[in-house]
């Protein structure tokens, strides 16, 4: 059994030990691969692992013994999901190996943007506090969360950490049923985060962080008519894909 690895690198640098892998058949290691090395270094493989790099619909045609993808990390969009599905090709992925990094980045990025930390560090650093008539000094708005509404779009295994995190700094945090979706009800594990309909949701948020997986549906989701709904001062923090946020109308 041929199984090929497209990007070890980013794993390399940690302790991983690739050697239960070349138990089970021929491992061939690439630190990385570029589009125009993929169909030859697939051709023959059963079993194929990849971090970043695309799998596009004619990869498949490269490899026709092919039957599974391992996806080294929570998504899968590098994958073309409906060849695989027309090809019989099993896809896998990691899908909760980092909601707590994820989690407490997220809120990392939500306390930047309301304590401005290192801006204020680097003023200081720069003499601007010293220079001050008075001991108070800041040069960016100071928010405080407590009380604030966070609204989470995508409740799942790190949108829940986000929000128990959110919910210790004193917000009330719901969720946002997504129009078009079968309505959710609140399980036994998020009961306290009620689902309100996303209209009504972003009439509500002084806080929206995006935690869902890149979809047709939520694919530019945040475009013009989303963002004509907000406050002027809510913020977005999105620790999801980049694909969420329609950039030109941001």
């Amino acid at each position: 059994m041929k199984i090929v690895v497209l990007d070890a690198k980013p794993l390399d640098d940690s302790d991983l030990d690739w050697s239960p892998l070349g138990e089970m058949g021929v491992l061939q290691l690439h630190h990385n691969t570029k589009p125009n090395e993929l169909f030859e270094r697939i051709a023959g493989a059963q079993i194929i692992f990849s971090n970043k790099v695309k799998f596009p619909r004619e990869a498949f045609e490269a490899a026709p013994q092919l039957k599974m993808i391992g996806v080294l990390a929570t998504g899968y969009d590098i994958v073309d999901i409906e060849a695989a599905r027309e090809n019989g090709v099993t896809i896998c992925n990691v899908p909760s190996y980092s909601a707590a990094f994820t989690a407490q980045s997220t809120l990392a990025l939500l306390l930047e943007l309301t304590h401005h930390v290192g801006a204020h560090d680097d003023a200081v650093k720069n003499g601007l506090w010293s220079k001050q008539e008075y001991f108070s000094f800041w040069n960016y708005p100071l928010v405080e969360l407590d009380g604030k509404t966070l609204v989470i779009i995508g409740l799942g295994n790190i949108g829940r950490r986000v929000a128990a995190i959110a919910k210790a700094f004193g917000m009330n945090v719901i969720a946002a049923q997504l129009p078009g979706r079968e309505a959710q009800h609140s399980n036994s594990s998020d009961a306290e985060f009620p689902y309100v309909p996303l209209q009504e949701a972003l009439a509500q948020a002084n806080v929206i962080s995006l935690h869902c997986p890149a979809t047709p549906q939520t694919r530019g989701l945040i475009d013009a008519a989303f963002l004509s709904r907000l406050k002027p001062s809510t913020l977005i923090v999105n620790a999801s894909r980049g694909t969420l946020v329609h950039e030109s109308d941001l």
